[in-house]
């Protein structure tokens, strides 16, 4: 806590800018012509999902540019982020009604439905900001082995507490005292 991960998400999804530093990718500088074409890429979980007294489709396509009748695209999203118990539990699927804040869902079903958010537009980089925090050891494991076999051009950025979530990445940086250093990854396993 309070060492710099939310401000270098922050400056990442083009949140925050200074006089000081640019955002390059790609060896492309991040800038305001761009800026919009850039965050559409990004699917971002945050650690406090927001959830709309509304159905658990329009949850999940809650700041979406789609709006999908399509069913199947939808359900292929569900059965990635482990939610098809939920869907099937209630007679009315998708057209089920989720309380506002998601008073009447699980932490873990709150979660899944903002990694589904996160993916309904093919993103080209997600980050999972503690995303995977309320679900049991089983559920994230199953949640990010999906994740993990997305795309292998999808880059994911996981920020997490638990060592067992970064199982599976390529890179792994330790943020202390604003500070970025590369952790071996072989030493982690």
């Amino acid at each position: 806590s309070g060492s710099g991960k939310s401000t270098i998400i922050d400056i990442l999804c083009g949140f925050r800018k200074n006089k000081f530093s640019q955002l390059k990718v790609d060896g492309k500088i991040i800038d305001d012509k761009n800026l919009n074409s850039w965050q559409k890429s990004i699917g971002y979980v945050p650690q406090n999902i927001i959830i709309l007294n509304q159905s658990l489709r329009e949850n999940i396509l809650f700041g979406s540019e789609k709006k999908l009748n399509n069913n199947k695209v939808l359900n292929n999203l569900i059965q990635k982020v482990e939610l098809e118990k939920f869907v099937r539990k209630s007679k009315s699927g998708l057209s089920q009604i989720i309380n506002q804040d998601g008073e009447n869902i699980s932490g873990g079903e709150k979660q899944r439905i903002g990694i589904a958010r996160a993916l309904i537009n093919n993103p080209e980089l997600i980050i999972l900001d503690e995303a995977t925090s309320a679900l049991d050891n089983l559920t994230e494991k199953e949640v990010m082995r999906e994740i993990d076999a997305l795309d292998e051009n999808l880059t994911v950025i996981i920020i997490a507490h638990r060592l067992s979530t970064l199982n599976g990445c390529n890179k792994i940086y330790e943020v202390k005292d604003l500070a970025v250093k590369l952790v071996e990854t072989e030493n982690l396993n």
